[in-house]
């Protein structure tokens, strides 16, 4: 089962547009020395270019009939650089804000590298691309960009991109709680296949009657 904050990871993904693969397996990866491990990409996700999602809700009109309005769905600002592009994320998530750098940099060694840029099949010359990663939080072809990812509860500098858990749970909370997101999930929750995200709607309700 997935921890509370690669949960809050995979909504925020989700919630952006993404496809998402959990808990990807790397089989026998170079470790220290002349050893090979078994380890796992906590995330590997994909946005495609042209990402539309909306909420449809009823509203009256003048004449009090009811009328179905189509509300589309804003992403997180940052996303719009990618509009248009394919993008790629290979993710590793941390709870703890006891980590080491070292620890994040592990999720992202050559060998961890090249298996999930050949698992997500966005670019065709992989070997070349391993290499520019080990310098680069991202690399950008003509119609895709791959990124590094991060999600914790800190900023941990490095050459990745991070995304803090509380931005994370903001927007999460954000898109639950808007009065149209909110009148349309809270009917559907139980859809959801997650307890986390059934009680941020359920607790979007609770903070909405207090407001």
């Amino acid at each position: 089962m997935a921890n509370y904050a690669e949960q809050l990871a995979y909504w925020y993904l989700r919630l952006n547009g993404f496809f998402l693969v959990e808990n990807y397996v790397y089989h026998r990866v170079p470790s220290d020395g002349n050893r090979t491990i078994n380890a796992d990409a906590d995330l590997l996700a994909i946005r495609p270019p042209y990402y539309y999602e909306e909420i449809p809700h009823l509203e009256h009109d003048e004449h009090g009939r009811d009328v179905l309005l189509r509300v589309p769905l804003d992403s997180a600002e940052w996303l719009s650089e990618y509009d248009h592009r394919w993008l790629g994320v290979i993710c590793e998530v941390k709870g703890s804000e006891q980590v080491r750098v070292s620890d994040i940099q592990n999720a992202f060694t050559p060998s961890r590298i090249r298996v999930a840029l050949n698992r997500m099949g966005l670019i065709p010359d992989v070997e070349n691309v391993i290499e520019h990663f080990s310098r680069h939080e991202r690399f950008d072809s003509p119609t895709t960009t791959i990124i590094k990812l991060v999600f914790s509860p800190v900023v941990f500098q490095g050459n990745w991109v991070t995304i803090t858990l509380s931005d994370a749970d903001s927007f999460i909370i954000h898109r639950m709680t808007s009065t149209q997101n909110y009148l349309a999930k809270s009917g559907s929750r139980y859809f959801f296949p997650s307890e986390l995200i059934q009680y941020m709607i359920f607790s979007a309700g609770k903070r909405r009657e207090g407001s």
